[in-house]
């Protein structure tokens, strides 16, 4: 049924998970578990994880974290290519299916952790992602 479901979002007959990790990965989120971590290496179609999760999540939403521009451009151009519903925090004000925002807006918009809150309070909060997360304690910039 996953792979299935994996066909009809990639519109490819014969897809196929790529990775084994990449197919645990999208289960234990499909299973709601709480607190993941996952590290997957470079080319292991890590955002195809939670994109294809968040197609699936009906009156939900996915917050990813982002530190980098360049990052942000790419995901908006897969959210795209694959119809999610998406926002970019900074210029919407707004969540969406798929709400992308930078660590700075976290730090300094109020506004972002009431409305936060309030996904949370209300149980529409279906994930936060860190992307690329190891750049948070690397970069001196962070």
């Amino acid at each position: 049924m996953l792979l299935d479901l994996l066909k009809e979002f990639l519109n490819v007959l014969i897809a196929m998970f790529t990775y084994a990790k990449q197919k645990m990965l999208i289960k234990v989120v499909l299973l709601k578990v709480f607190y993941i971590l996952s590290i997957l290496g470079t080319n292991k179609r890590k955002s195809l994880s939670y994109l294809f999760t968040s197609s699936l999540a009906t009156s939900k939403y996915t917050i990813v974290i982002l530190p980098l521009v360049r990052l942000k451009v790419n995901i908006l151009q897969r959210t795209q290519d694959f119809s999610i519903p998406y926002s970019i925090f900074k210029e919407s004000n707004t969540f969406s299916t798929l709400t992308l925002v930078s660590l700075k807006t976290i730090v300094t918009n109020n506004y972002f952790r009431t409305l936060l809150n309030s996904l949370i309070i209300s149980n529409k909060l279906n994930k936060i992602i860190f992307n690329k997360c190891y750049l948070l304690i690397t970069l001196s910039s962070y």
